[in-house]
């Protein structure tokens, strides 16, 4: 409800009261003056019927005329009592007068119970001159009663006096009120006059003073609510609008409102106020500006939480690290940016660090994971500062994704892991060559004496053969271990690269031997398919054995799962076009994924655990260095094809290798 119409319901139930006080007050004034009013009149009617009564009662008694039944009507007692009657019959006033007694000759003058009552009442208060009441009669309804008492005189006694005393007349024909002495109470004047006339008189009066009333506290209404409207709303509607400027920031306005009044004054505080605030804001606005843009320029994500755990700010690069917008994040919980399995052990941080605020940075930090929008989880780096505002303490949050710092260190150290490993087996190569020069000697003696024992047996008739064939088999064992030891020595060395014409059908049975005791190990069944003709090239023969044993043994470990009668590797040469050869490797393994097949040739990638990854990667570059090409066939689930291609002799370099 505006105060316009405030003042209004306040003004017209208060104008009512005082208008209805006042009219009151009126009415009981026009009643009272009503009252006066009758009181008046009957105490002047009263004068004349005492003086008409008077003068008549002394002409009678000096006309010296007898008392009899035509002459005593002449007597103002009786008189009046008469004119009484016949009053009504020219006024509709209702007034009735007559002089009555307690002890009336006339039984027209005997005095009624009202008037009894008001004999008695001057009886007991002789000094009373009149008496006027308001008497509510049964049978004569409501009326004002005056009444002034008559007191015996001396002329009164004539007639009142003793009887013997009286006039013939009077003596002759009244019997009683006689004996009164000077002074004693005779009878009442009494006048009565209904209460109505004093009503109507009163009523009449107050509406026509009411009416001018109503107009003058019409006009009085009008003229306070335009005052008030003038003074007070108008210039509070003046700071209303004030108030909403100052809310919308604009703190260059001014009231203009001038006095000495306290509106003027609450005026004149508000402009001041408006102009504190206005500075005070200007500074703060800048402060701000400032602030904000140090928060953009800062490198890492900036969050900043209140005691509630509540981001009251970000910047730009928190809406890029998390992926939220500035408005998703603004009035969330802090927790909501890192993993729900964190959330309660955070919470229960946050709430200790705000009763504990010390800077932390990001070199005291845990290690912690954030969540962006997509779900996805990122290392992060956090550092924290505490700052004491007007509204609490608030943490500025300092977040940094370390993703590809932790991605760097993790291949890092793959890499030394790697590095580590391919040192071990370049040591472990360097031994091996030790040891298979060591084991040469050992093996050639036990072919030595395993051929000696059996010719020694051989003399013997008698011997069984079961012990020649045994004697066999250790020859022919120690022989082949010879011959393994002699191609791994061969294999492993250091030696300087040497480009020799190399049969691939030559090349693939030997490498089967190398592979034979892995093959034979894992249960696999390898399966030679050699072309029907010789395919040349010219290669370092080590380094093409290298790249066919690496790509057999990846075909064995990748069936490591495989059920028995499905471990198969088939090893094939065919003319893979005019002048090309191809050598071809398939598994029944469980193949490869199509990302799996995108990084298998890059270097320390490897699909198995303890794998270096770089076994493709060199096969791959001893293969292209030949001017071949490698390529991989792969259906997840069934098995893997790698084939790779090299240029073939031409036949007169063919024919000058064979001779």
């Amino acid at each position: 409800m505006k105060l316009q119409t405030k003042i209004i319901v306040a003004l017209v139930p208060l104008f009512l009261v005082v208008f209805a006080a006042h009219s009151l007050f009126t009415y009981q004034t026009a009643v009272a003056n009503a009252r006066s009013n009758v009181e008046r009149e009957a105490h002047n009617i009263r004068a004349v019927l005492m003086a008409t009564r008077r003068v008549y009662h002394q002409q009678f008694i000096k006309s010296g005329l007898p008392v009899n039944d035509t002459t005593v009507g002449f007597l103002p007692a009786h008189a009046l009592s008469r004119i009484s009657k016949d009053f009504p019959q020219w006024t509709g006033s209702g007034l009735v007068f007559n002089n009555v007694s307690d002890r009336a000759r006339n039984p027209d003058n005997a005095a009624d119970e009202t008037e009894l009552a008001a004999m008695n009442f001057y009886r007991e208060n002789p000094d009373v001159k009149e008496r006027f009441v308001l008497v509510d009669a049964e049978n004569n309804g409501e009326f004002y009663h005056y009444t002034q008492p008559i007191w015996i005189e001396d002329y009164c006694l004539k007639c009142h006096g003793k009887q013997p005393d009286a006039p013939a007349g009077i003596a002759a024909r009244y019997d009683s009120s006689y004996g009164y002495e000077l002074g004693d109470l005779r009878g009442v004047m009494s006048i009565k006059i209904p209460s109505k006339t004093a009503h109507q008189q009163a009523w009449a009066a107050f509406w026509q003073g009411m009416l001018v009333d109503l107009g003058g506290y019409f006009g009085a209404f009008v003229l306070v609510y335009a005052m008030l409207v003038r003074t007070a709303v108008s210039r509070l509607k003046v700071l209303e609008r004030g108030a909403e400027e100052l809310a919308g920031g604009n703190y260059e306005w001014r009231s203009g409102i001038t006095g000495s009044d306290e509106i003027a004054t609450v005026a004149t505080g508000i402009d001041a106020m408006a102009g504190r605030i206005g500075t005070r804001d200007t500074a703060l606005r800048d402060s701000e500006r400032r602030f904000r843009g140090l928060i953009e320029a800062a490198p890492d994500a900036m969050v900043i939480v209140d005691q509630r755990g509540m981001i009251i700010v970000v910047n730009t690069q928190a809406e890029g690290t998390f992926g939220y917008s500035r408005e998703e994040m603004l009035g969330q919980e802090v927790e909501f940016l890192i993993p729900t399995r964190f959330h309660e052990a955070h919470r229960t941080h946050r709430q200790e660090y705000f009763r504990h605020p010390v800077a932390r940075p990001m070199s005291l930090q845990s290690l912690l994971l954030g969540v962006r929008k997509d779900g996805s989880e990122f290392p992060v780096e956090i550092s924290l500062s505490a700052t004491e505002t007007d509204n609490g303490i608030v943490v500025t949050n300092t977040i940094r994704d370390i993703s590809h710092r932790k991605q760097l260190e993790d291949e890092s150290r793959e890499n030394r892991d790697t590095l580590a490993h391919v040192a071990r087996m370049s040591t472990m190569g360097e031994m091996a060559t030790g040891i298979a020069h060591e084991l040469n000697q050992p093996l050639a003696a036990i072919a030595t004496y395993s051929y000696t024992a059996r010719w020694s047996a051989e003399q013997f008739t008698a011997c069984p053969p079961e012990l020649i064939d045994s004697l066999d088999k250790i020859e022919e064992q120690s022989i082949r271990a010879g011959d393994i030891v002699r191609r791994l020595r061969q294999f492993v060395k250091k030696s300087k690269s040497e480009d020799v014409p190399v049969d691939l059908n030559s090349l693939i049975g030997d490498v089967a031997r190398m592979v034979e005791p892995d093959v034979r190990q894992s249960e696999v069944t390898l399966d030679l398919n050699c072309h029907g003709t010789q395919l040349s090239v010219r290669v370092d023969e080590i380094q093409l054995q290298q790249v066919l044993v690496n790509l057999i043994r990846n075909s064995i470990d990748a069936m490591k799962d495989t059920p028995d009668e499905q471990k198969y590797v088939v090893v094939s040469a065919r003319l893979y076009g005019p002048g090309v050869a191809e050598i071809a490797v398939s598994d029944l393994g469980p193949g490869l994924s199509d990302q799996e097949t995108e990084q298998v040739f890059e270097a320390f990638y490897s699909t198995k655990k303890d794998g270096m990854g770089m076994g493709l990667a060199i096969s791959r570059s001893i293969v292209e260095f030949y001017g071949g090409k490698f390529f991989v066939e792969s259906n997840a689930g069934q098995g893997v094809t790698f084939r790779f291609t090299l240029p073939l002799m031409c036949d007169e370099e063919a024919s000058r290798a064979a001779a």
